[in-house]
């Protein structure tokens, strides 16, 4: 993006995607250059593999389905700046939980069934504590 000048987005969209995404000129300026440089497939679509490299996707414990939610199939930068923003850092606990939780809703049904509930409990870094890790196997067995 670079200069006012090179910048594709005219001064409208990025204060859209601003007020939107609630990320910062720069954020959004060093993630337009971070997309753009990631590798595509014959249709000009981002590689899900290159999704999951990306620093900011990558050290998200939910990274595969934070991707397969928000993210992949790619349908162009606004889209892939409003999938991230669904985990911002200074987005709520409340609103983190509600796209968290959506993830896991393959049914669309605003809620979890069991084997929902096991598929995100699994996923979660905390599944690694042993006591967890117990009722996990208690859970496979029934």
């Amino acid at each position: 993006m670079g200069t006012a000048a090179s910048r594709p987005l005219s001064a409208e969209e990025l204060a859209q995607l601003q007020k939107e995404t609630g990320f910062s000129f720069h954020r959004i300026d060093s993630l337009y250059d971070e997309y753009h440089s990631l590798a595509r497939d014959s249709k000009d679509r981002v590689l899900r593999s290159e999704f999951l490299q990306m620093p900011a996707v990558a050290a998200h414990p939910l990274s595969e389905r934070l991707v397969d939610s928000f993210l992949h199939p790619s349908l162009g930068f606004r889209h892939f700046i409003r999938g991230l923003a669904h985990f911002r850092g200074n987005e709520t606990l409340e609103r983190k939980l509600a796209n968290m939780l959506s993830m896991f809703d393959e049914d669309g049904d605003g809620q979890l069934s069991v084997e929902q509930c096991h598929n995100l409990l699994a996923c979660l870094p905390a599944n690694r504590h042993p006591l967890i890790s117990q009722n996990l196997d208690v859970m496979n067995k029934n």
